[in-house]
């Protein structure tokens, strides 16, 4: 594994850091419910208005981005 700054470093050094403490922030579960009490949608922008199906969308792009960079 390659040491220094490069981009792979410091997001696997983030995804570290905040594995298995994601659950912890209050205020990340705060921010996703929408004003008018249901679950915001991040990719409403893009169509999809089925919050659990962005947020499942989502966190496979993280997923697969941790993957890519895990063995960097």
């Amino acid at each position: 594994m390659v040491r220094g700054k490069t981009p792979a470093n410091l997001i696997h050094g983030w995804f570290g850091a905040l594995r298995g403490r994601i659950f912890l922030f209050p205020s990340v579960w705060v921010s996703l419910w929408s004003p008018d009490g249901g679950f915001w949608s991040p990719l409403s922008p893009v169509g999809v208005d089925y919050p659990a199906a962005a947020w499942v969308i989502l966190l496979a792009l993280l997923a697969l981005l941790f993957l890519y960079f895990r063995d960097r």
